[in-house]
């Protein structure tokens, strides 16, 4: 399908890519459910927050709060699904 929502922030400050990932994944899906109600796919070049993300009841990762609204804010979308995707396939959108 076609991409209909892209976001970027700046994030200063972070010493862990993993935790970074999950706010953008959590401000993906925050705004998708904003703005959508539709099928989503979520794409990540960080499988550890994909597996988090589907496995949540399950894991605790460092950043589990943020992964905790995710799964939430994914929780009103009718349909999600999670991807992961090698970095070059991402950059290059």
């Amino acid at each position: 399908g076609a991409v209909r929502l892209s976001a970027w922030r700046v994030i200063f400050g972070a010493n862990n890519a993993e935790k970074v990932e999950a706010m953008a994944c959590r401000e993906r899906l925050n705004l998708a459910a904003e703005w959508f109600r539709v099928p989503i796919v979520l794409e990540s070049d960080c499988i550890m927050v994909i597996r988090h993300l589907k496995e949540s009841r399950t894991m605790k990762p460092t950043c589990f709060s943020i992964i905790q609204e995710a799964v939430r804010a994914a929780s009103i979308l009718p349909d999600l699904e999670l991807c992961h995707v090698k970095r070059e396939k991402c950059c290059s959108k």
